[in-house]
């Protein structure tokens, strides 16, 4: 009877953005956000690590923020007066939140009469609800200025109560504003939410164009082994020698088969990537693509991101889409 061979393969998957989850556990005083607690931080990551969803972020900012504050009261004192409350760099900020992460907050400074004498940005990733009272108002927030190390003593959540304009007292509180959405009561989402995978993949062509330039443009590689199955010990060393001497620190090109039929020591052969260039081109510009659609943009032009189009020349576009 012949003998079965056996393979052993190793596949990465590109990480899957799903909606958040949002926990709360036994006799919590906080709600969590993401799996480990962390989700604000993940969107952080794709605004750092993605050039053209960093770049459309930006961009929209900008145009929110426009040339800051303005009035159309007419009374000159009182808008010296919000101007004075709301400081230009901390409007920005707080701005750059809510667009980024569908939260922001402002962190309110009242005097003795309870009247605010400023707002400061609070970043919104250090801040967790608190957990509803019977009528479904949450009450304050809890800060830390590092929620994974939060169970050590110098991280360790302080509560701060809600702003409410009725209170007469001296303090800190917080004002927190979340985008509107369906069935997610503690937290706002970004508006772009649904095109989070399509960040991630930016994120991981980057990444694999990287691996390539640091490979020399090599393609996969394929060792098998001919002298049969290798304890898992073994095994496991004599993938880690060569992937510490041929692989660079993003993926793994290397594919490892183990056989029994033969007696040669070992064969190495490059397994290319049929038509891989178009394959690269095309999953670029649907990424590119996709990601704007996720964040309403009309025309790139807008932002300062430029794109042939052939509709004529650049004002004509810019005016058009605007």
């Amino acid at each position: 009877m012949p003998q079965t061979e056996h393979f052993n393969f190793s596949i990465v998957n590109i990480t899957e953005s799903a909606t958040p989850e949002v926990k709360i556990t036994r006799n919590s005083k906080w709600v969590e956000y993401g799996e480990n607690n962390d989700y604000f931080e993940h969107i952080i990551d794709l605004y750092n690590n993605s050039s053209i969803h960093k770049s459309l972020v930006d961009g929209i900012c900008r145009r929110i923020y426009g040339r800051g504050l303005a009035s159309d009261s007419g009374s000159p004192v009182e808008f010296a007066k919000a101007r004075k409350l709301f400081n230009t760099y901390e409007v920005s900020k707080f701005i750059l939140d809510f667009k980024l992460q569908g939260n922001a907050a402002f962190k309110v400074v009242t005097n003795k009469v309870g009247t605010p004498i400023k707002f400061i940005h609070q970043p919104i990733e250090t801040l967790r609800p608190a957990v509803c009272n019977e009528d479904g108002e949450i009450e304050g927030y809890w800060y830390s200025a590092d929620w994974k190390e939060s169970r050590r003593r110098e991280y360790k959540p302080e509560y701060i109560e809600a702003y409410n304009p009725e209170i007469t007292k001296a303090g800190e509180f917080i004002a927190y504003l979340k985008e509107y959405s369906p069935s997610s009561f503690y937290f706002g989402k970004p508006d772009y939410v649904g095109a989070t995978k399509w960040i991630e993949c930016d994120i991981e062509i980057s990444l694999y164009h990287l691996s390539n330039i640091k490979s020399g443009f090599s393609g996969a590689t394929l060792i098998q082994l001919f002298n049969g199955q290798p304890t898992p010990q073994r095994r496991e060393e004599l993938e880690r020698l060569f992937k510490n001497k041929f692989s660079g620190s993003q993926g793994q090109k290397i594919v490892f088969m183990y056989h029994n039929d033969r007696e040669e020591m070992a064969e190495v052969k490059n397994a290319p990537i049929p038509e891989a260039d178009k394959q690269y081109e095309f999953l670029a510009n649907e990424t590119r693509q996709q990601i704007m659609v996720g964040h309403r943009i009309t025309s790139p032009m807008l932002l300062g991101i430029r794109q042939e189009t052939g509709l004529g020349n650049n004002a004509d576009e810019i005016e058009q889409a605007e």
